[in-house]
């Protein structure tokens, strides 16, 4: 276990120097690649023996791009048709909040909405709301107010995530109620309703939307104000 497990660590420490991609259509790469081969000597080893490394990996993992990859693929039910077997439910959340506290000494709220893949954006901050909902609100509502840009850039964390070949990258498709119920997490919709208001004024929705195409600044900030007003009518009623 003790040279498998230092090759496991030695390719932790060194994967700042695999890219992840990020362009479209770059489905796979090597820092992904990596993550898999991780993945796979972890299942090879004892059960007894799987913990205690992976915890050592996000500790010496020099990409946190890694290290939330690997928090994917240590997931104890990855899809219907898949069952990790690595990890169970309380190791699995044991490694969420320890990825969670070694990704927050590293990346405050502003750089992760700035700097961070919105894929792995939306998790941390989803982690930061089971953990500490109470700072994360103060956090969202606090980040709008100082610049109003950042709730179109919260709403792209949480919004879906298009390519098409008439776009040279990625680009927010859709917004839906279900990513609107999980944004309610980290932040008081009510309190940002208002406020984008103020900020924003009131915005339509757009008439029709279609994902090969990406939705403006304005159609989302519509988008989720119509959400948030759907939601105060029905607590009227």
């Amino acid at each position: 276990m003790f040279y498998r497990g230092q090759n496991i660590l030695n390719l932790a420490y060194l994967s700042d120097r695999f890219p992840y991609p990020k362009e479209i259509f770059s489905l796979y790469g090597p820092l992904r690649t990596i993550g898999t081969i991780i993945t796979e000597l972890i299942r090879e080893l004892d059960k007894s023996d799987r913990l205690e490394l992976a915890l050592k990996i996000f500790k010496v993992s020099s990409s946190l791009e890694l290290s939330w990859e690997l928090w994917y693929n240590f997931h104890p039910k990855i899809s219907e048709s898949f069952v990790s077997e690595l990890f169970n439910k309380i190791e699995y959340d044991e490694i969420s909040k320890v990825l969670f506290e070694d990704t927050k000494s590293k990346l405050d709220f502003e750089n992760a909405l700035n700097s961070f893949y919105s894929k792995y954006c939306k998790e941390y901050f989803q982690l930061w709301g089971k953990y500490n909902n109470k700072e994360i609100n103060k956090l969202t509502l606090d980040s709008i107010n100082q610049n109003i840009n950042n709730l179109v850039k919260i709403i792209k964390v949480y919004g879906s995530t298009g390519h098409s070949t008439s776009h040279t990258g990625p680009y927010t498709s859709e917004f839906t109620s279900t990513q609107m119920k999980e944004l309610s997490k980290i932040m008081d919709t009510n309190k940002v309703y208002h406020l984008s208001i103020k900020l924003h004024g009131h915005r339509d929705i757009p008439v029709s939307s279609n994902d090969r195409e990406p939705l403006s600044d304005g159609d989302l900030i519509g988008i989720f104000q119509q959400y948030e007003k759907t939601k105060i009518s029905k607590n009227k009623l």
